[in-house]
């Protein structure tokens, strides 16, 4: 037994309780002097003394000092939407949460040996675990370890559901104070793609977390008005775990970050071979026969779990966490226990969410889906979120590497694209035929002969390019761009000055030449021209915080993007070079025929535009669709089945993002076979 398990059942008597602040303590130094009000605060750990260089208010609790942090700014009006969007996303996800159904207050205690603080790595520290007083608040227990602390527990004891709280909490005191860091819940999970530094990996990380953009995300980092709250170290690939503790380190050292909570599996943790260098760890403890009975006293339908917990042994080892209580609650209905032949905890864990399968299925209907379809989809999706570490699922960020084989992907794809281009240089020569050889007569041959040319010349070339591995597999919805008109007119006033001053320096020198007039015209156009695009391009205006609250938001809004792109660039292009083409050619005739021609050039710049503003994401994703639903993989409407799952409680809802109730019940859908599958859909 180690030294911290020993504690737990020995404690040492006449020692403090983690938690307490001795404020009336003080001690002066170079420190103090140079951050005024500002004092390092003794903190009591198992009965020794340690600093913590914390701003604290009256009661001890944790705030945050802008003198200390770098001078970068955030507007109160962008504060305050990040503080809304974070405020809905952790209600929801706290009320939507199984834990909800019956509340149990947790027991913890410390594990001092769990994390390296650097005063420890000069002076030996306890080795004793000490439990919290129970009912302790987490918000507490955060503000005695000085704002740093780690939070350990097993699979399933609440470790997210703390968080969540301590978040909740902490943004109350961020809304009340505007000095206060903004408290954000960020999954560790995606670091190991990329294994970048911390503050590399965060801006996309927080586009995920709280809907921010990469500009926003870096101004908040570089500002120090984040406080960090970094869930599921444990899902983080085992080899790059040490490396991810390490990246972690340094982060709080480098950026001089005082406040910090992480959370991981214990078993997970220790073993790894790094410490996180804070100043406190805690342990969620298992649930005991008494908690159990006390949360359950009064609920309806629980007399056949209480009578199996008293005379099952077994039940009472698999009963020892908040999330199998409540899988077996909801599993049960009501009803005595199955009888179950499996002989470890293990076994038994997998036969209990079988039974919380079956029942979720079968409880109402399901159409338009069979029982069969759900389970599949769903076996599906949980390996490939498996595979990739994924714990938030966003379908408009879903890539074609999921797909079985990427070479009808990419066949298609070319096919699809190619035939754009080829219908649209088709149909760009034809209406430059057909201007120059009749504008009726010729522009109706020149329509045919250069659809079915471009037709044929773009099927072939796509076919090519799709067999020869296509464009580019990542698809990239832009999604985070919005039309604004004001952003025109202002764009347009900002440009139109300098357009204005250049065109009369080029009005000028044509004037010299060929005559006031001239000079005085292609003055005024070139400053119109100006204006007009530096207007015109300054439209798209790039979301600062993204308040996504449907599914298909996002791909819908690379459409709209894609299209205002297109349309952007093919009125700017044709109007550019009809009046070019007007003002070397006759201003009539010529500025007429120039305008065709330019609108007609501008739609193929346009598409080109188009595509890269977000039409080309929005085709693939739905190619991708199409073929995930002909693989039968994923239905074709992905949405209804991810909303049906939620209502089943498989899946949880946070706007456009969908996540399993728990990892332990993704990795028991992933783990299930065909025969499986076709057995928990059975009547």
């Amino acid at each position: 037994m180690s030294d911290d398990e020993q504690a737990i059942h020995n404690p040492a008597p006449n020692q403090g309780v983690p938690g307490h602040v001795h404020s009336d303590v003080h001690t002066g130094s170079s420190y103090d002097q140079q951050n005024q009000g500002i004092e390092r605060d003794q903190y009591n750990a198992g009965g020794d003394i340690i600093m913590v260089d914390t701003a604290r208010e009256s009661g001890g609790r944790v705030r945050h000092t802008p003198g200390h942090t770098n001078p970068a700014t955030l507007p109160p009006c962008l504060r305050a939407d990040l503080l809304d969007v974070l405020d809905a996303r952790y209600k929801q996800r706290l009320d939507d949460n199984l834990e909800e159904q019956v509340r149990i207050a947790l027991d913890l205690h410390t594990l001092p040996n769990a994390v390296s603080p650097q005063w420890r790595l000069h002076l030996h520290g306890p080795t004793r675990s000490r439990d919290i007083p129970a009912g302790t608040p987490i918000e507490q227990v955060f503000d005695a370890a000085g704002g740093e602390l780690l939070i350990l527990g097993a699979p399933g004891a609440g470790k997210t559901t703390l968080l969540l709280e301590l978040a909740r909490d902490l943004l109350a005191r961020a809304q009340a104070d505007t000095d206060h860091p903004i408290p954000v819940v960020v999954n560790l999970a995606s670091w190991a793609q990329k294994e970048q530094p911390v503050a590399k990996w965060l801006p996309d990380a927080l586009y995920t977390a709280a809907g921010v953009s990469k500009q926003v995300a870096k101004r908040l980092i570089s500002g120090q008005h984040l406080l960090l709250l970094l869930d599921g170290l444990d899902e983080v690939a085992e080899a790059k775990r040490a490396a991810c503790v390490e990246a972690i380190n340094t982060y709080r050292t480098t950026r001089h970050v005082r406040h910090l909570v992480v959370c991981c599996r214990r078993a997970e943790y220790e073993a790894v071979n790094a410490r996180l260098q804070l100043t406190e760890a805690v342990e969620i403890a298992p649930l005991t026969l008494p908690h159990i009975e006390t949360a359950l006293r009064g609920v309806p339908k629980a007399a056949g779990v209480l009578a199996a917990l008293r005379d099952d042994p077994f039940v009472r080892d698999l009963l020892t966490t908040p999330l199998m209580l409540h899988v077996t609650l909801l599993a049960s209905a009501g009803q005595p226990l199955p009888q179950v032949q499996a002989r470890t905890v293990a076994d038994r864990r997998m036969a209990l969410f079988a039974a919380y399968v079956r029942r979720m299925l079968h409880q109402r209907p399901i159409a338009p889906f069979t029982r069969w379809q759900m389970t599949a989809y769903l076996h599906w999706l949980a390996t490939k979120m498996q595979q990739d570490a994924m714990t938030d699922f966003v379908l408009v960020r879903m890539q074609p590497t999921w797909l079985p084989s990427l070479q009808i992907y990419h066949v298609i794809n070319g096919l699809v694209f190619g035939l754009m281009g080829g219908l649209m240089g088709g149909l760009m020569g034809g209406l430059m035929g057909g201007l120059m050889n009749g504008l009726m007569g010729g522009l109706i041959v020149g329509l045919i002969v250069g659809l079915v040319f471009g037709l044929v010349v773009g099927l072939v070339v796509g076919l090519v390019v799709g067999l020869g591995g296509g464009l580019d597999t990542e698809i990239r919805p832009d999604e985070r761009l919005i039309w604004s008109w004001q952003a025109v007119w202002l764009g347009m006033r900002e440009n139109m000055g300098i357009g204005l001053g250049v065109g009369l320096v080029v009005g000028l020198i044509f004037g010299l030449v060929g005559g006031f007039v001239v000079g005085l015209v292609v003055g005024l156009v070139f400053g119109l021209v100006v204006g007009l695009v530096g207007g015109l391009n300054n439209g798209f205006v790039r979301i600062e915080i993204d308040t996504t609250t449907t599914p298909n938001q996002g791909i819908w809004a690379s459409l709209r993007n894609g299209l205002l792109g297109g349309l952007v660039g093919g009125l700017v292009g044709g109007l550019v070079f009809g009046l070019v083409f007007g003002l070397v050619f006759g201003l009539v005739g010529g500025l007429v025929f120039g305008l065709v021609v330019g609108l007609v050039v501008g739609l193929g710049g346009g598409l080109g535009v188009g595509l890269g503003r977000g039409l080309g994401a929005f085709l693939q994703h739905y190619i991708l669709r199409y073929l995930l639903a002909r693989q039968r993989l994923l239905p074709w409407d992905a949405v209804r089945f991810l909303d049906t799952a939620c209502d089943l409680l498989f899946l949880q809802r946070d706007g456009g993002i969908y996540r399993f109730r728990h990892l332990l019940l993704r990795d028991y859908v992933a783990s299930l076979t065909a025969e499986e599958i076709a057995a928990l859909a059975e009547e």
